[in-house]
């Protein structure tokens, strides 16, 4: 029996940018090389929501970031900002809690899961800007904070 039996199929990064170009196609890849991309969107949580700007970075053996980033990203500043990853107040940019490292892996669709899981937190975040209360869920990683 081959050892490589129980491995689980990890989709390359090349099928990873086709199945994002085909299920959101108005975002637009940069520094795409075989072992990373970096794509670039505007995502709407829901119809009556603002637009924000998201940047997704892919790198071969690395969990996906997602940053929050542009003038509709709000309340940064806050202590309490919600599940995040790190705040760059000089960028003002957040990488945003999605899931815990070991709940993504490269054989399932960033499509499918990451940016679906995005659109979520953004939801959610826009219901925190009015409420101060997290509903979303989830276990609070410890942040980092950069001014």
């Amino acid at each position: 029996m081959s050892k490589n039996f129980f491995k689980s199929k990890r989709y390359s990064l090349a099928l990873q940018r086709a199945k994002i170009k085909q299920e959101w196609p108005k975002g637009v890849f940069i520094n795409v090389s075989y072992k990373k991309f970096v794509w670039l969107v505007k995502i709407k949580p829901t119809e009556i929501s603002r637009s924000y700007d998201i940047r997704l970075e892919c790198e071969i053996n690395r969990p996906p970031c997602v940053y929050l980033y542009g003038e509709n990203l709000k309340k940064l500043e806050c202590s309490d900002f919600p599940h995040n990853y790190g705040r760059d107040l000089n960028k003002h940019e957040v990488r945003l809690c999605l899931a815990l490292p070991k709940e993504f892996n490269y054989g399932m669709f960033v499509a499918d899961t990451i940016i679906p899981w995005t659109v979520e937190w953004l939801f959610y975040y826009e219901i925190w800007l009015y409420s101060g209360i997290w509903y979303g869920g989830g276990i609070h990683p410890q942040k980092k904070n950069k001014s």
